[in-house]
């Protein structure tokens, strides 16, 4: 299932199979860990286990329940979890669920895994979504400013739980200027600005001093938070900023 020919093979197989052979397969895949999770793991392997799970809905997560992370932080793996969370009953998936629950630091600082973590959040329900939520903002402000964590800082406030969007907007605001002129940080500042939670970020503009906003101006990526600002207050003239913040 590691080459491109055993990989077709194998794809064709599974659809020509009735039940019994079909049950077969699986019961040879599941029996031996190590081998389902370097096939699962390999760029031609990771497409036969994805058929598994859409024809006869193999639970990949329960099979490889020790090893998960290495899963969560592949980029074959990765395309094995989005295809579970994507055919597989929730209590299938529950195990990379709890995976982000309990590995949530490490995933939102992995290139593959806070991709897997933003698709668990998004997959999850509650109670498991607000722990999820309440660990996001929980390291809201150091994620922001990551490479890869401020995607899964952004993830949340896509969610739009008020509660969240609200906790994570009056952390960030208490460090506009740092996040703005760092490029992740300034993502995410934007993402705040286009939220529920706004206001909060708009008034920590309003606190800043001419000298800050011409610096803002100027800056490669600070400028664009205060575009993204004026857009939202329809004001042109960035220097207009306080007063009509006065006027609302």
């Amino acid at each position: 299932m590691t080459n491109s020919r055993g990989r077709d093979f194998i794809q064709k197989l599974l659809h020509v199979a009735d039940d019994v052979q079909r049950k077969q397969m699986v019961e040879y895949v599941r029996k031996d860990h190590r081998m389902l999770l370097k096939v699962a793991k390999d760029a031609s392997g990771s497409e036969c286990v994805k058929e598994l799970v859409k024809i006869v809905k193999f639970p990949v997560g329960k099979a490889l329940k020790n090893h998960v992370m290495q899963l969560m932080t592949c980029k074959n793996g990765k395309s094995v979890v989005d295809c579970c969370l994507e055919h597989l009953n929730y209590e299938a998936n529950k195990v990379f669920i709890q995976a982000a629950l309990d590995s949530f630091m490490e995933l939102a600082s992995d290139k593959c895994g806070c991709l897997a973590l933003v698709g668990c959040m998004d997959y999850s329900v509650n109670p498991h979504r607000n722990l999820l939520l309440k660990n996001t903002t929980a390291n809201a402000l150091g994620l922001s400013y990551h490479i890869y964590g401020n995607y899964v800082v952004q993830c949340a406030v896509n969610m739009k739980e008020v509660w969240a969007v609200e906790a994570i907007c009056v952390e960030l605001a208490r460090s506009l200027m740092e996040l703005s002129v760092h490029k992740n940080g300034s993502y995410v500042v934007q993402r705040c600005l286009e939220s529920s939670g706004r206001h909060h970020i708009i008034l920590a503009l309003d606190r800043l001093s001419q000298r800050d906003i011409e610096d803002m101006l100027q800056h490669y990526y600070a400028n664009y938070v205060l575009k993204t600002a004026l857009a939202f207050l329809k004001v042109k003239n960035p220097f207009l900023l306080r007063t009509h913040l006065s006027l609302r």
